[in-house]
């Protein structure tokens, strides 16, 4: 009976370490896919981007295509004191 018992409690704890193991396995997977899936979100937006931004998207969502201003706002600059 000792036997059977020391029998049932090394392969029990063997099949833990292979079910910790796969779900590590299935873990890494799933965070590699999400890593190319977000990579390949930038890349396809990048590309959008560089290809329709000056027709599709209006000036305001480009700042950096924008010319600078050349007067401030009335309520935004502070008027010199006299």
């Amino acid at each position: 009976m000792t036997y059977v018992s020391q029998y049932f409690h090394r392969f029990a704890s063997q099949t833990e370490a292979d079910t910790a193991g796969r779900r590590v396995a299935n873990f890494l997977a799933f965070s590699q896919s999400k890593v190319r899936v977000r990579a390949g979100h930038t890349e396809q937006a990048n590309q959008t981007v560089t290809e329709r931004a000056p027709s599709a998207l209006p000036a305001a969502w480009l700042p950096w295509r924008r010319p600078p201003r050349t007067s401030c706002p009335s309520r935004t600059c502070a008027t010199p004191a006299r």
